[in-house]
């Protein structure tokens, strides 16, 4: 049981590296374009002024930050309610039963003497 639990969760962490991988290398690219396309626009490099090209960095990186936002997301949202737990289930239970029957003992004690108490009443 361990060792499917095991294999099982690091097929999953396999995957999320390839995928992040596949995201890394497309965010690459992507910088590339803009690296090659900011040298393309650069017409001699000292004609630009401080405020133009801040301004184009500026773009840059909203471009790039709208980039980063449209790249998919592998998230997964699990709502779950567990009434016992995955972990230690054997201690669970034993402590869910034993208390049970205390609550089972105690409430059959309380008729028996709630049933003697008013047949001595009588």
């Amino acid at each position: 049981m361990e060792n499917e639990q095991i294999h099982s969760v690091l097929t999953e962490m396999l995957e999320e590296q390839k995928e992040n991988t596949r995201l890394l290398l497309e965010i690459k690219t992507f910088l590339k374009k803009r690296d090659e396309k900011l040298n393309d626009q650069e017409p001699g490099g000292d004609n630009i002024s401080n405020s133009e090209m801040q301004q184009q960095l500026s773009n840059e990186l909203k471009e790039i930050k709208v980039f980063l936002t449209s790249l998919p997301r592998n998230t997964r949202l699990e709502k779950r309610l567990l009434l016992f737990p995955e972990n230690n289930a054997k201690e669970y239970y034993s402590t869910v039963l034993r208390w049970l029957l205390y609550i089972i003992i105690a409430t059959y004690a309380f008729w028996i003497i709630q049933s003697a108490l008013s047949s001595f009443n009588l």
